[in-house]
């Protein structure tokens, strides 16, 4: 049973409860641990007191040290047997004392659980690791009791997931183990909605009728969400009848309920096309026939043979440094056991299919022969495991071109789909990305006049769009748009699309006595003459120094290196600079700060009416998630959530529904925060942009109106936000005046926080921090670890300033006559 320092996370992740057992009685019986606990133990009897607390400490730390150690995927071994489903070893580890407590990527071990009950066929194990985990424990710690009330880093209970995932027998589970189980109906998640509405949202009618058996389930049912919506709302918008016949038997008075618009139930239903929805409230519904087609999710196996490390690293337990761009990102996506694509949310939405290889036709419209070529070449001198270099970035192994062929492929598949009508949608869950890379790969810049791939092989979105253009311009594609939302920004998308107009690429190198600059043409229609005026591309992405706020001129202070690629200022919109005439349509939105809401903002006001206006027949998306705000690779900036791509994707489905046909492809570009696998950050902000293409409804159109009513809507919820904010930190200061007020007034605030009953002002506070907007102690970390440099120095400056201009004036004092008096020492 002796190992390495992850010996009981691979024999939990290998199911040997035997080792379990052994690995826990030696660390629990380490001589040098039994000596000092032997030590503490002598302790004169005076000291009794101080003796039970360092031995309690002790113990505790000591525990710690085994059952709390986290691996590569910040889990402990607990949470490593919830994910490879032992049970067996997940009983011996409670039963040698292992605690519940940790989280996994801001989740409880309840929400761990669901998580993993998400797929069906591994909901009787969940079922029964809950009741593992909620039964009493003798002698029990606080840290060894699971509290039922504990949210998730989206502020999300226990039944929001059983909601999400439709999976109401956990909640006999929760009840049956004596969980108070009907306080949790009413606590609200970051969007401010409770299991009901979430119910109501993926239409889980198993759960709502658990709900409205329920007094305060009932009491949830007619609370308003943050843009004042109740469950009958959220119900109409997702034309979920069956749901609404539940409410109205339960709360007859919905009916006439009015959300902060004044809209009724109805006026959504109409809204929304949601004709069963209407046909429920006893409304007149429009005939129409309804769209049954699913959304479709194209992948290859041999994505995941694209190598950026020795495969060997990235299954092997203590390997942290592994680049971020890995196979295991489609791992926790498509894996038959625990992908979230197969999770009880998405399942009888989607339709799978394998990607085909890309023709070479379709990739030199985008691509230089020269570029394509040297890839292929350089992946042929390498094994199929074997890494080599393209830059400091960028790693390839011997089938990485393939895999780069497939990725491309599977757009082109996706458009055939989508514009024969056999699908609505799709999603193209493959890699190696391809939005960094340009015409002949790296895009330079005036910050970054060397570039690099960024993980990037070819320009999968671009390849799809010129595929479009060229294969279905007698089927009405005639105009394209590319939409952006990773956190970097698509320069070598940009870089396709400038080339649909003539240029002249300028190369370099030093000779003897001189340097040589070479100029030579390049164009790349991907049709005719017009191709620069039928495509639209938009990006919003971080933009400045590596620490969102600071001046994003290179040459101000600090001296710091760019966020990556160094490119991408404002461009297209409002007073900055405008695309000429003959100019190909870019807008670039970059964003200096870490606000999600902000992000929000800027694609209502800059982006999506644009597009609307544009008009496309098409439009392709490349989707990364690395703008979320527990992704390390984004430094900082926008620090999206799940519920934001959940939103902006599906207003991007609304102009697909009024423009194109709902002809939409979206493609799979960063994202790497995949710790915690189903519950990784990318993982559920993945299920967030698919739910949306699953969940939309053909009939929904994009309203200019709808989003100027939500931007104004958000910013007074923004503005409130900011002043409970302030309030809050006044009380904090004001108590820590008093002397020791603020710590026992942030313990009842957690402890509030736990339960649900949080006041307005809290609730507010919590917005505003999670938009970027610090309270409380955070404040004070966050501003000593932005610092501005540019502040700091022009007052020392100042400080030096006024330092010599006092002893001037003191030398010039000195040198006339010597006051009256006795000298002093003062300063």
């Amino acid at each position: 049973a002796r190992g390495g320092a992850f010996s009981l996370h691979d024999a939990a992740e290998r199911g040997d409860v035997e080792a379990v057992r052994v690995l826990a009685k030696q660390h629990l019986e380490n001589p040098a641990y039994l000596q000092r606990k032997a030590q503490i133990e002598a302790m004169p009897e005076e000291e009794a007191a101080r003796r039970e607390l360092m031995l309690a400490a002790w113990s505790k730390d000591h525990r710690r040290r085994l059952f709390e150690r986290r691996d590569h995927e910040s889990c402990t071994p607990l949470q490593v047997a919830v994910l490879w489903r032992q049970l067996d070893v997940l009983r011996a580890l409670v039963e040698v004392g292992s605690t519940v407590a940790p989280l996994c990527n801001g989740s409880p071990i309840t929400h761990l659980i669901l998580g993993v009950g998400s797929i069906r066929a591994h909901r009787e194990f969940a079922l029964a690791a809950l009741a593992v985990v909620l039964a009493p424990r003798p002698n029990a710690q606080p840290t060894d009791v699971v509290e039922l009330a504990a949210r998730d880093d989206l502020r999300r209970s226990v039944l929001h997931l059983a909601a999400e995932f439709d999976f109401c027998a956990s909640i006999e589970v929760l009840k049956s183990h004596g969980g108070d189980v009907e306080a949790l109906w009413k606590l609200k998640d970051l969007e401010g909605r409770t299991p009901v509405h979430v119910a109501c949202r993926v239409g889980s009618t198993a759960v709502l009728e658990a709900a409205l058996a329920s007094e305060l389930g009932r009491e949830a049912a007619g609370l308003p969400d943050l843009c004042g919506l109740t469950a009958l709302h959220v119900a109409a918008v997702n034309d979920f009848a069956a749901g609404i016949e539940l409410l109205f038997a339960a709360l007859p008075s919905l009916k006439g309920s009015l959300d902060a618009r004044g809209r009724t139930a109805a006026d959504w239903a109409r809204a929304n096309g949601s004709a069963k929805a209407l046909a429920a409230l006893g409304e007149p519904s429009p005939a129409r026939t309804e769209d049954k087609r699913k959304t479709l999710v194209l992948s290859h196996e041999i994505c995941s043979q694209h190598y950026t490390c020795n495969p060997r690293f990235t299954s092997r337990r203590g390997m942290f440094d592994v680049p971020p761009e890995n196979v295991n990102r489609l791992k926790v996506l498509l894996d038959d056991d625990l992908g979230i694509l197969r999770s009880a949310r998405l399942e009888g939405h989607l339709d799978w299919q394998k990607a085909t290889r890309a023709n070479i036709a379709d990739v030199l419209r985008v691509h230089d022969f020269s570029y394509v070529d040297k890839l292929q070449k350089f992946t042929r001198q390498l094994e199929a495991d074997e890494i080599g270099e393209l830059d400091g970035d960028t790693s390839i192994s011997g089938l990485s071109f393939e895999a780069a062929m497939f990725a491309a492929g599977s757009v082109c598949d996706a458009i055939d789909s989508v514009c024969s009508g056999a699908h609505r949608n799709a999603f193209c869950a493959v890699r190696p990305p391809g939005h960094h890379a340009g015409p002949r790969g790296v895009v330079t810049c005036k910050n970054d006049p060397n570039g690099s791939y960024g993980f990037c092989l070819l320009s999968n979105a671009a390849i799809g769009a010129a595929y479009a253009r060229h294969v279905y311009r007698h089927q009405g594609v005639k105009k394209v748009a590319i939409i952006d939302f990773d956190v970097h920004h698509g320069n070598g998308t940009e870089a396709c699309v400038k080339n649909l107009l003539p240029t002249t690429v300028k190369s370099g190198f030093e000779a003897a006595f001189c340097d040589v600059t070479l100029s030579a043409p390049s164009y790349k229609p991907w049709l005719n003459e017009q191709d620069h005026e039928n495509v639209l591309f938009a990006s919003i992405h971080g933009y400045g120094k590596r620490m969102p706020g600071l001046d994003p001129d290179p040459f101000a202070a600090p001296r710091i290196g760019m966020f990556y690629p160094s490119d991408g200022a404002n461009f297209g919109f409002g007073e900055f600079d405008q695309a000429g005439a003959g100019q190909p349509k870019i807008i670039d939105v970059g964003q200096n700060s870490k606000s999600r809401m902000e992000w929000r903002s800027s694609w209502r006001k800059y982006v999506l009416p644009a597009v609307a206006e544009f008009s496309p027949d098409l439009i392709i998306i490349s989707a990364g998630f690395d703008a979320h705000k527990e992704d390390d690779i984004n430094m900082g900036y926008i620090s999206a959530l799940e519920h934001d791509y959940y939103w902006l994707t599906r207003q991007l489905v609304k102009i697909a529904n009024r423009c194109s046909k709902g002809r939409l492809v979206s493609v799979l570009e960063g994202g790497y925060k995949i710790q915690g696998q189903i519950v990784s950050p990318f993982a559920r902000s993945v299920c967030s942009h698919v739910a949306a293409l699953t969940e939309s409804n053909d009939a929904e159109q994009y309203n200019a109106e709808d989003a100027a009513w939500e931007e104004f809507h958000e910013q007074a919820l923004l503005e409130r936000a900011r002043v409970a904010a302030a309030k809050l930190q006044q009380q904090h200061a004001a108590g820590a005046d008093d002397g020791g007020a603020a710590p026992a007034a942030a313990d009842s605030g957690d402890a509030a926080k736990k339960s649900g009953a949080v006041d307005d002002d809290e609730e507010m506070a919590m917005l505003a921090q999670d938009q970027g907007e610090p309270v409380r102690k955070r404040a004070r970390r966050e501003a000593s670890r932005y610092v501005d440099y540019k502040v700091l120095n022009d007052q020392l400056n100042a400080e030096l300033a006024e330092a010599r201009r006092k002893e001037a004036e003191g030398q010039s004092s000195s040198s006339s006559s010597a006051p009256a008096g006795p000298a002093t020492n003062e300063a």
